[in-house]
């Protein structure tokens, strides 16, 4: 039985017993049927507010939550449009190599690879790569080459065979990439780690790739030979 049958039920049983009249019932029985009818009209929003000020937070709250979501699209799009003209740099594989490259509002790295361990050391008993793989090791520098401040960037290897690796540290002795990836650079600072990915014994590997913006034109590209 609903609430609604539930009041009315009360209200009739006043009436029998004369505690009310047969006017005083008719009102109250249209103003209970209205109070009924407007909370339904009221649905997921009027449940909401009769929260009190629980409610009221939590409309607040899903509001605060959007604007920042669309503030975050715009921010995006800004910095990505109007950057078609970026364009991926490319230079070699190999010890020593390093390239620039300039992705949106002209924020520019310098990629060194200084050391390529391949495979690398694994004398560390902690640090051992699984059955079948071994670990590259590669001593990277970042430098801030431009005017703006930067903050790293993300690293992927990727093998002939179309499989692409992200560094690995639980496997790799030696590994220090959260100082590639999360260190903020002012004009002309540099910053230096060790990347190391778990790769089959047998991948030969395809080219190594930095990017410094995932939403924006331009990354940098080290390829084998």
């Amino acid at each position: 039985m609903t609430n609604l049958d539930n009041r009315l039920r009360d209200l009739e049983q006043l009436k029998e017993r004369g505690t009310i009249t047969e006017d005083e019932y008719q009102r109250r029985r249209a103003a209970v049927i209205d109070e009924e009818a407007g909370r339904k009209r009221g649905g997921p929003l009027g449940t909401i507010l009769k929260g009190g000020a629980i409610g009221c937070l939590a409309i607040v709250g899903a509001f605060i939550f959007l604007s920042v979501v669309i503030a975050a699209i715009i921010v995006v799009t800004m910095s990505g449009g109007g950057e078609s003209h970026r364009e991926d740099a490319r230079v070699a594989y190999e010890d020593g190599s390093s390239g620039t490259v300039e992705t949106a509002l002209g924020v520019k790295n310098k990629v060194t690879i200084t050391k390529i361990s391949d495979p690398a050391p694994t004398e560390d008993q902690l640090f051992q790569p699984d059955a079948g793989y071994r670990c590259i090791a590669l001593d990277i520098t970042i430098e801030n080459a431009g005017e703006r401040e930067t903050l790293g960037g993300d690293f992927l290897l990727r093998a002939r065979d179309g499989f692409e690796y992200e560094p690995e540290f639980l496997k790799c002795a030696g590994a220090s990439e959260l100082n590639l990836l999360l260190h903020s650079l002012t004009s002309g600072g540099k910053t230096s780690g060790v990347l190391a990915f778990h790769v089959p014994e047998a991948a030969e590997v395809e080219w190594l790739k930095f990017d410094p913006n995932p939403f924006a034109k331009g990354d940098l590209y080290f390829d084998a030979p």
